[in-house]
C-alpha cells in the first residue's frame, strides 16, 4: 500500500498529454480536452499509463525508458492508441514520462 504522501503527490500531480493541444489532467477532475480526444475515437475510456518506477520505488531514466517503449510497442500492437505524455507534480521529484492509453 503507498504511503499517504505518494498519495498526495499523485493528486497533486499535473498529467500532461502531448496530444495535438497538449492538455492536462488532474486526479478527480474532469478534462474537456480529453473527453473530445475520447469522442474523436469513438470510445468512452482511457487511462494514464506508466512503467516509470513502478510502486513508487526510484529506478534510473534508462530502466524507465526501457520498461516504457516495452508496454508502448505491445498496446500498439493490440491497435491500442498510445499519446505520450508526462507527470509534472508540485514536489521536486515528481516528474517522470507516461502514456494515456485509448
Amino acid at each position: 500500500m503507498l504511503d499517504e504522501q505518494f498519495i498526495q503527490a499523485y493528486r497533486a500531480t499535473d498529467y500532461r498529454v502531448h496530444a495535438k493541444e497538449p492538455f492536462s489532467l488532474r486526479t478527480g477532475e474532469t478534462c474537456a480536452a480529453s473527453d473530445a480526444i475520447l469522442d474523436a475515437h469513438g470510445v468512452t475510456t482511457a487511462a494514464y499509463l506508466t512503467t516509470w518506477n513502478p510502486y513508487s520505488e526510484a529506478l534510473s531514466n534508462a530502466e524507465n525508458s526501457v520498461a516504457q517503449s516495452k508496454l508502448d510497442a505491445e498496446l500498439v500492437e493490440v491497435s491500442v492508441v498510445v499519446l505520450s505524455g508526462e507527470g509534472v507534480g508540485a514536489m521536486p521529484d515528481c516528474h517522470g514520462r507516461k502514456r494515456m492509453t485509448i
